[in-house]
């Protein structure tokens, strides 16, 4: 990846590592939309360092750009799948019990084409107004994104063009696509929600207003047109 872009991987993960530390650990973990961001954002870390080896690499297979995103998939499918097994048992909904219900192994012994066609079919199950029997067993439009997102990632890499040059194109739209929600996720979701903490957790907050500056090349922070390095969701 170039320059710029392996600096703001770099800062993500610098925010994912305050959760080895105890104390941020814990404030983490208090907040759900706090706990998730992170949990996302190291999985699109795992994703983005897959697509550029792969990418350096690329011959005529996706390498292991693929089986990451599998991977990533396979793991939010299966919470999916759950959420509408138990959503199918409370409701009494035999077809859609037979039609979800899959076990963790059963997913990963699918083939890929298999879970995606899973995938495919638990997204069509969701309505666009999550009704309250759903939202009650965890299913938020968060994780609707997350489902959503790497199933685009992981049917993109299973169409992967077999020119080096069509799977050099493939892979740099895909990193770009992570780096943008990788930037809404800090810009939309997790900056707004740590503003919470600026008084009650100062440590905490300002340690993670730290970790939120990109450094060009990994030397120096990174500052806008008027020369002033800009706060965290601004």
């Amino acid at each position: 990846m170039n320059k710029k872009l392996g600096a703001k991987v770099d800062m993500w993960r610098t925010l994912v590592g305050l959760k080895s530390h105890a104390p941020y650990a814990t404030v983490i973990a208090t907040v759900p939309g706090v706990a998730a961001g992170f949990t996302t954002l190291e999985g699109m870390i795992t994703q983005m360092e897959a697509l550029d080896v792969s990418r350096q690499g690329a011959a005529s297979k996706a390498g292991p750009a693929k089986d990451v995103a599998r991977d990533l998939l396979e793991g939010t499918v299966a919470v999916v799948d759950g959420i509408f097994t138990a959503y199918a048992a409370q409701t009494n909904d035999e077809l859609l019990l037979a039609q979800v219900n899959k076990e963790r192994s059963h997913l990963h012994n699918m083939r890929d084409e298999a879970l995606r066609v899973h995938g495919e079919f638990l997204l069509g199950q969701i309505p666009g107004t999550i009704p309250a029997a759903l939202s009650g067993l965890g299913l938020t439009p968060a994780l609707q994104t997350l489902l959503q997102d790497r199933y685009d990632a992981f049917y993109a890499l299973m169409t992967l063009p077999q020119s080096k040059s069509g799977q050099e194109s493939t892979y740099v739209g895909l990193m770009e696509t992570l780096e943008d929600q990788g930037d809404k996720l800090l810009d939309l979701t997790l900056d707004k929600l740590m503003r919470q903490f600026e008084e009650t957790e100062v440590e905490f907050y300002t340690a993670y207003r730290e970790a939120r500056v990109i450094n060009d090349a990994g030397t120096q922070p990174e500052e806008d047109e008027g020369g002033e390095e800009p706060p965290p969701g601004s």
